[in-house]
């Protein structure tokens, strides 16, 4: 059970411990008489026990209630199988002060409960075909010297009975329970055993439980000054050999501001659908001081915390008591359409949740395999279908594997957006029938704004120095989904091993530009303009330490939007292209002589296995190169390409190639020309090329 449950269980038993003072007109002591009325109404209500001890009047609105009991036992059948849930609850001594009749129910200036209230849940299963009842879950919890202040308890309704809403006929008492008010309540000490069918146990302890500020559905504080749980895991229930695992976790004060209940019920349906509620179902939720050891390893959180979680207001209902009830009476849908069209309802409506805030600092892990820690993680303006911003700081692991140590300064990923969730259930169902298209496929793909790294660094007993990235960073934008219309990209100061290299003929590559690491950089953007149908690059720019740098720019005129909207009409879009502009640029290229002399010299790695010279070989490649090149080759331009290209092979210091035109030219009258006549693409394309060593 998650701790949140177990929470909302200790508020719960709060509540219906302060249910024993419920309703309505006041008669010589409106204590006692709301008590009695109390346990007429359990009865009535279908409790399997409702008795007391003794009622005590010891004022004219007090009274004492002493060893009063309340059990109510609950069956439901799904399919041939049955389900029993019961509830218990034993309270010593409950002791009410300046009782008042109210409007609607029964005020008290306060009621307390020393000693020790308990209370019970358990749930069984008999199978059809099985005899015995097989315990599902059991739980146990006592809740100690418990004090509430200014309590409003609303007249509680009357149950109907109503077989065709087995589970939903009980909304009424949710909705009753809205109405409730307390100025404060408190409890000591809460403490929980769960017992489940696998043979786990878990023990919980909450010392200074405290909850202020209770009114219409809304509770403004809750605090948890120390939490403690115990868990004992039978991970092997069939190996006797194995020992179960056991867990502990404490933490320090747990915060809840905010919490209002009343979006959820109006999106499961307990509310109607047009009633007006907060957006905000929590304003704060905070745990302090975390540790938890298990036998593999141990970890602390310093601090967690999430802001304002929301539900929007238009997000659709979910009927969760219908389909309870359906469940119960075995008439869920079973034909495939209703059981998608459910599914699409839920996926819908989980879209509509959202927290603005999420955020974890000083998280440690400690094991015989990994030790280490990250010092922040925070997520901002998260959902099912959106993430604002993901970004991590200060990570470092030492990883026993290897010897190796990993660390990253920073890591952030934003702006990250999903398509319509209903709509991956519908794309799954439609790929079942037929192949679907690329546009089909598109439609699915998630956008994303930006992914940045920052200080990265991998050391390991297996690399002869580390793996490094002093940033990367890559950003899309303007997006005509999910296709990004602008982009902007850089590496800096990545670094990688030569001896790290997966590819053998790498490794022989940038061995004979004698390089003991490959240090890399790049940049990249490139951007559409709505406007005037411009597409430019400029520039993309690859360089490598000791290997050269490669420069492109360009700039392509008419390029449509339909292109991004729909790709299988981008060969449409050449009746419209231009070609506006073109720059290549290639410098201090050692590394094309390195892979020329692999080549020449059949990969061998020093000077006496080439074939022929250096010069040799270039003359012959640029010889080689020009033969592709058709009636190009005998014009000036071609002339000048082969001039630059043997220049550039022999010493590769510097390439350069222009095109730049008097006028856009359109792609489609580029094609043309290659087919007819290609020797006066140069001229119409005003394209240039030169090298120099």
């Amino acid at each position: 059970m998650t701790h949140k449950i177990r929470t909302y269980l200790m508020s719960g038993a709060l509540t219906v411990s302060l249910g024993f003072v419920g309703l309505t007109p006041a008669l010589a002591n409106p204590a006692t008489d709301s008590v009695e009325r109390f346990f007429a109404w359990a009865k009535e209500t279908g409790a399997v026990t409702a008795e007391y001890g003794s009622l005590v009047e010891t004022g004219p609105e007090d009274a004492i209630l002493r060893d009063a009991k309340l059990a109510w036992s609950f069956s439901f059948k799904f399919g041939g199988d049955e389900l029993t849930v019961d509830l218990a609850m034993d309270a010593p001594e409950t002791r009410f002060f300046g009782a008042k009749e109210g409007d609607g129910g029964m005020f008290f200036q306060k009621v307390e409960q020393p000693g020790v209230f308990e209370f019970r849940v358990n749930a069984t299963e008999k199978a059809a075909d099985e005899g015995d009842d097989k315990t599902l879950f059991a739980l146990t919890g006592r809740q100690h010297d418990a004090v509430t202040t200014g309590y409003f308890q609303p007249t509680l309704p009357t149950i109907a009975e109503a077989p065709e809403q087995p589970v939903s006929r009980f909304f009424p008492l949710l909705r009753t329970a809205l109405k409730m008010q307390a100025e404060t309540s408190s409890a000591r000490l809460v403490e929980a055993e769960t017992h489940l069918a696998d043979g786990s146990i878990q023990t919980d302890r909450y010392e200074g439980f405290s909850i202020k500020g209770i009114h219409d559905g809304r509770i403004a504080e809750q605090r948890i000054e120390r939490m403690v749980s115990e868990s004992t895991l039978d991970l092997t229930p069939d190996d006797d050999t194995d020992k179960p695992v056991a867990m502990r976790q404490e933490n320090g004060v747990y915060l809840v501001l905010g919490q209002d209940i009343k979006p959820v019920l109006r999106l499961i349906g307990v509310l109607p659908a047009d009633t007006k509620v907060r957006d905000t179902v929590l304003e704060r939720v905070e745990v302090n001081d975390v540790t938890v050891s298990t036998p593999f390893g141990s970890g602390s959180l310093k601090k967690a915390f999430a802001d304002n979680a929301h539900i929007a207001p238009e997000t659709p209902v979910f009927p969760i008591g219908e389909l309870a009830d359906q469940a119960v009476l075995g008439t869920l849908p079973e034909d495939r359409a209703a059981v998608l069209e459910l599914g699409r309802k839920a996926l819908t409506t989980l879209e509509g949740l959202s927290v603005a805030d999420l955020e974890l600092d000083a998280l440690a892990i400690k094991s015989e395999e990994i030790n280490g820690g990250i010092d922040k993680i925070a997520v901002k303006n998260a959902s099912y279908r959106n993430l604002g911003d993901l970004t991590i700081e200060g990570t470092a692991f030492k990883i026993r594997e290897n010897d190796t140590d990993f660390a990253l300064a920073r890591f952030q990923m934003s702006d990250l957006a999903l398509s319509p969730l209903a709509s991956y259930l519908g794309f799954m169902v439609f790929a079942d029938e037929k192949e679907p298209s690329l546009t089909d496929y598109l439609s699915m793909v998630p956008t994303l704004g930006l992914i940045d790294v920052q200080g990265l660094k991998v050391a390991s007993n297996k690399l002869p120095t580390p793996i490094s990235l002093t940033h990367y960073r890559f950003a899309m934008s303007d997006f005509i989904a999910p296709f990004p219309t602008r982009i902007d990209g850089k590496t800096k100061g990545l670094e990688i091993p030569v001896r790290a290299l997966d590819n053998r003929d790498a490794r022989r590559i940038f061995g004979r530009l004698g390089l003991e690491s490959v240090r890399y950089s790049d940049e990249i953007k490139l951007a559409w303009n709505a406007d005037d149908q411009t597409l430019r690059l400029d520039p993309m720019k690859i360089a490598i330490d000791g290997g050269g740098t490669v420069e492109l720019a360009f700039e392509l005129g008419g390029i449509p939007r339909i292109v991004f909207e729909d790709p299988e009409q981008a060969q449409a879009a050449m009746a419209t292209a231009t070609v506006n502009r073109l720059r290549l640029a290639i410098t201090d290229a050692r590394l094309v002589t390195s892979i020329l002399d692999s080549i020449n010299g059949n990969k061998g790695d020093t000077p006496e296995d080439l074939t022929a010279t250096s010069e040799e070989f270039a003359q012959m490649l640029a010889d080689e190169a020009m033969t592709n090149l058709g009636p190009v080759k005998d014009t000036p331009f071609g002339q000048n390409l082969h001039a630059a290209i043997k220049t550039f092979l022999v010493s590769p210091g510097r390439f350069e190639l222009h095109v730049e035109p008097n006028a856009p030219v359109p792609a489609t009258q580029i094609l043309g020309m290659l087919a007819t006549s290609p020797q006066m693409l140069p001229e119409l394309l005003n394209a240039s090329v030169s090298a120099a060593p």
